[in-house]
């Protein structure tokens, strides 16, 4: 099945739209509102899309798309965001997800999903942010590809001195003001056990895929440097308390 509602349908009072695909493998294509898309089963293509494009825009246009909330359920999906701040939910399957512009919420889910995110797409909105990145115990073998950073360019943080679980990815340049302004947060990608920071098992993405084609992988990082330096802050906190 393909629905597509695109620029040429055209409202009279611009309401949301939800859709529910059903099972078989099915396209469906959103519009400059906030659509909420649900796959169902079987592998699916679902696109919030938008129209910003679109001249001259039609009386009561939006100027700005809205977000969307994509739901791949069962099957291998591709999911696609638009300019605005999307929730993309791939559920179970090896899925694609596509953020775009804007500071979404991506969840792949349970098998091994790949989420796409290019940095200079989230950087257009100065208030945007960064993409969220929240596997929710889903397993699988998961990546992030950046089309738009090398491996040399690619730094990590993680804000021990507040005992934070995430684990920040972006540009060198992006996080040497110690903020994360159009890169990923990869939610709860540690916790803290016994005063110490470990793997958070399901909810690790374990690969990096860069620009210049090359794979880290994110399970080597040093966790004895990540806890030397938590211990060393937490004394530091004892000691000025």
């Amino acid at each position: 099945m393909s629905i597509f509602l695109g620029e040429h349908h055209l409202f009279t009072k611009y309401q949301p739209y939800t859709i529910y695909a059903l099972g078989g493998n099915d396209t469906v294509r959103g519009t400059v509102l906030s659509n909420t898309i649900y796959g169902g089963s079987g592998d699916d293509y679902l696109n919030g899309y938008s129209s910003l494009t679109l001249y001259p825009k039609p009386w009561g246009w939006p100027d700005q798309p809205r977000g969307d909330t994509l739901y791949g359920e069962s099957g291998n999906d591709t999911l696609i965001g638009n300019e605005s701040s999307d929730s993309l939910y791939g559920g179970t399957g090896n899925d694609k997800l596509f953020g775009y512009e804007g500071g979404d919420f991506l969840s792949g889910g349970e098998g091994d999903d790949l989420y796409t995110v290019t940095t200079s797409d989230n950087a257009r909105y100065s208030d945007a942010g960064p993409d969220h990145i929240d596997e929710q115990l889903g397993g699988g073998n998961d990546t992030i590809k950046f089309t738009d950073l090398d491996r040399s360019e690619i730094s990590l943080n993680v804000d021990i001195d507040n005992s934070d679980t995430d684990l920040w990815l972006s540009s060198s340049e992006d996080l040497e003001d110690g903020q994360n302004d159009s890169g990923v947060i990869i939610e709860d990608f540690f916790v803290i056990k016994d005063g110490s920071y470990a793997f958070n098992n399901d909810n690790v993405i374990e690969n990096v895929a860069t620009a210049d084609n090359y794979t880290v992988d994110l399970t080597d990082i040093d966790l004895d440097a990540i806890n030397a330096a938590y211990e060393a802050s937490q004394a530091s906190a004892a000691t000025i308390a």
